[in-house]
């Protein structure tokens, strides 16, 4: 940018910044070759002031006595011809300028039609600069994203300048202009003037129905926590918004776990869709029983029922953004909520242990009568492991016992040796970890090695970072079933065949776990929604991920 577009650049600071704040004080920046010509009498300005007075109240701005500058948010401004103002600064409107501004002419967002005379610049943002035949500009006349069209007979004392990008003008933005005038200076999203915006409302409903339709038990378990804990899903949302800031600069922080940031970003806005549907769904229920308390609506009809109610609340003027920031906020508590009550709901654990081994199978002749005193507690003990002394004996018979002639004499009962315990696998033995979980313990991971991949002595894009990344994986899967992450959350990779984790099953699971992320990191969002908590790259190798119980020595499995 060159020295003449700093210098008008200069200028619409002055302008736009001393004017506002300053309204009510001499210019410092007005030199006396901006001042009206000597040949003028003073005392024409008291009737310049009421005319400005006037025009102001005209324009819908309520000036105060002494009142010099025209300051008008949201509208259009008129200055018709004979009447004087100091300056004249338009906010979300354009500006005619028939008469004299002592000043500069600044509008934002509108552009500025200039038939008049103006003391100092005419400056325009994201508009055009028009000067009449008989327009007479002292200044600059400067545009921004727009063009400065000047009429013949009409004079320019300073430069004329097109501020634009690369040589790229920005288009016609009427649409802008309309959407300052009428929804953020009138503090509201939505306002019926503004056609394009109900189209982009429209795109928003239909990616609403279609959530609501593909994942009705994910927003159900969203619309139970709204249920169960209203208040406490809104501070969840208000945590959560202050902390996804200090996620992301820590992210950044490191350098390359700037690779987390869209995946940290996709989850945010993940969550508010989600969110806003279960709340949508709770308000059209409570509406609904709040005009009859037996009724029960419907998830669908709920759902555009409380779409109705917050869409209305949205058109009204500065109830709006304050509706839309609440909306916002506990959307993405109530998301939160639901995956973390997910994430702790535990599968039933099958039994460590298997049951105790069945009693002795006596041979199918009838055991003799045996004394009271015989010992039995000789029959239990050794039988749990081989090799611990000598064999049972068997009970002596009585004495009494006789054998019958020509019979056989009767068979003492025989003990079945005890079964080696047989565990069932881990993926059955321990409940499965939660999305959270299972993040958090990936995000330790990538920071270690974002770190490693720092301090390399040389670095060639983003190769290195996938290639150690792939190995780290592979390597402490292999080894432990594990990582530093996984450690540190006592999580551990299973197969589900309960077949102990090889390099071959590890190197697909980690190559297939970029894949995941490559895919606007849907692979990973599976886990969320998915019954089996599993990823794609966790169905592709046949692996869930376990919670073990706190305090099980991880480096020693």
């Amino acid at each position: 940018m060159n020295q003449l577009t700093v210098l008008s650049l200069g200028r619409l600071w002055w302008a736009a910044i001393g004017l506002i704040a300053l309204a009510n004080a001499p210019l410092p920046g007005v030199e006396k070759a901006n001042l009206p010509p000597a040949d003028e009498p003073l005392a024409e300005e008291p009737a310049a002031n009421a005319n400005t007075q006037e025009t102001d109240h005209a324009a819908g701005h309520r000036a105060g006595p002494n009142r010099e500058a025209v300051v008008v948010f949201g509208r259009d401004a008129v200055l018709k011809k004979g009447e004087t103002a100091e300056a004249v600064v338009v906010i979300g409107g354009s500006a005619r300028v028939e008469g004299r501004v002592r000043a500069a002419v600044v509008t934002i967002g509108g552009d500025a039609d200039i038939s008049g005379e103006v003391g100092d610049a005419a400056v325009a943002v994201m508009g055009s600069v028009k000067l009449a035949p008989t327009a007479k500009v002292r200044g600059d006349a400067v545009s921004v994203g727009g063009s400065v069209d000047v009429a013949e007979g009409a004079s320019v004392g300073g430069h004329t300048q097109e501020v634009n990008f690369g040589g790229w003008q920005l288009p016609k933005l009427h649409w802008l202009q309309q959407w300052l005038r009428e929804c953020v200076f009138k503090g509201r999203p939505l306002a019926p003037s503004v056609g394009w915006l109900w189209i982009v409302t429209g795109v928003y409903l239909l990616v609403y129905l279609l959530v609501a339709v593909a994942f009705p038990g994910a927003v159900q378990s969203c619309v139970q926590r709204l249920t169960e804990q209203p208040a406490t899903t809104f501070l969840t949302g208000l945590l959560t918004k202050l902390l996804v800031p200090f996620v992301l600069g820590l992210l950044l922080i490191t350098g390359i776990g700037i690779i987390g940031v869209p995946f940290l970003v996709a989850a945010v806005v993940l969550a508010k869709v989600f969110g806003k549907v279960a709340l949508f769904m709770y308000l059209g229920q409570q509406l609904a029983r709040a005009v009859k308390p037996e009724a029960a609506l419907k998830p669908l009809l709920a759902f555009l029922l409380g779409w109705l109610l917050i869409t209305l609340l949205y058109m009204v003027w500065y109830l709006g953004f304050f509706t839309m920031i609440l909306v916002d906020i506990w959307a993405l508590g109530v998301a939160v909520m639901a995956v973390v009550s997910r994430s702790r709901r535990e599968t039933p654990p099958a039994s460590a242990l298997p049951p105790p081994p069945a009693a002795p199978v006596p041979s199918s002749a009838p055991a003799p009568p045996v004394a009271p005193s015989a010992n039995y507690a000789s029959l239990a003990g050794p039988a749990a492991g081989a090799g611990a002394g000598p064999a049972p004996t068997p009970p002596a018979m009585p004495a009494t016992a006789t054998v019958p002639p020509g019979g056989s004499p009767p068979v003492p009962p025989t003990i079945s040796p005890a079964a080696p315990p047989v565990y069932p696998p881990e993926a059955l033995a321990y409940p499965r970890a939660g999305f959270w979980q299972r993040i958090g313990a990936g995000v330790l991971d990538l920071l270690l090695i974002g770190i490693a991949v720092r301090l390399m002595p040389f670095r060639h894009g983003d190769l290195p970072f996938l290639l150690i990344s792939v190995a780290y994986f592979t390597a402490l899967w292999t080894w432990k079933g594990t990582t530093v992450g996984g450690i540190v959350l006592n999580l551990k990779v299973a197969r589900l065949d309960g077949q102990p984790v090889t390099w071959a099953v590890a190197l697909v699971r980690a190559l297939f776990a970029w894949f995941s992320a490559v895919v606007l990191f849907l692979g990973f969002f599976w886990i969320a929604w998915d019954k089996e908590l599993q990823g794609w790259h966790d169905k592709i190798a046949g692996t869930v991920v376990v919670r073990l119980p706190r305090g099980t020595p991880l480096l020693l499995l």
